[in-house]
């Protein structure tokens, strides 16, 4: 079942597929992303200039500065950055070790560079999830305006929270013997706003 509503602001309006509604706004946005892109990606291939020049990967010395030192009472252990690129696209991924008792986090940014442009897809379609189970739950959705997915399991006391930010960097805290306060403070220690800003220099 597909329908479409439109305004006369001249919004594109929306568009309405089975229970899923599409931003058709949104959508237009993203293919624009998509399309730079992909541009990017050929420019990195073929080594252009001008309009279509990729958008180098933040250095993995940068993407570490923003790894905190501790947060709610856990220290940061071992560092790794691994840097590259396939077919067209580079990236950088940074993570560290942390813990505070039995309590392990391990906290990751990935500069997905251009193919951010296709992560931006899921925040078009409004794309949300959620499900229950008798151990836990899954959540994906908008939360303070970035695409973000959450994970628990209490049984195991296991968890994942990942936040998209700028459609570029992905920020991702995995938790053993923590609780989900700790893994969300650890994306709050890294700084949604400030690696937003780092996406627009």
């Amino acid at each position: 079942h597909i329908t479409g509503s439109s305004s006369g602001s001249g919004s594109a309006g929306t568009l309405h597929i089975g229970g899923a509604t599409v931003d058709l706004d949104k959508l237009n946005a993203a293919a624009k992303q998509m399309e730079q892109a992909s541009k990017q990606a050929a420019a990195n291939v073929n080594g252009e200039a001008g309009d279509g020049k990729a958008v180098a990967a933040i250095s993995a010395d940068i993407l570490q500065s923003y790894l905190p030192s501790s947060f709610s009472g856990y220290s940061r252990g071992d560092v790794e950055a691994n840097s590259g690129g396939v077919a067209g696209f580079s990236g950088t991924n940074v993570e560290a070790k942390y813990a505070k008792g039995d309590a392990n986090v391990q906290l990751s940014i990935t500069d997905l560079n251009a193919a951010g442009g296709f992560a931006a897809l899921a925040g078009a379609f409004g794309v949300e999830t959620s499900k229950q189970t008798a151990t836990g739950y899954e959540k994906l959705g908008k939360v303070d305006g970035r695409m973000t997915t959450e994970e628990w399991n209490k049984d195991s006391k296991t968890g994942k929270y990942g936040v998209l930010v700028a459609d570029r960097f992905m920020v991702e805290a995995d938790g053993q013997g923590a609780d989900m306060d700790d893994l969300k403070a650890a994306i709050g220690a890294v700084g949604p706003n400030k690696l937003e800003k780092l996406a627009k220099k």
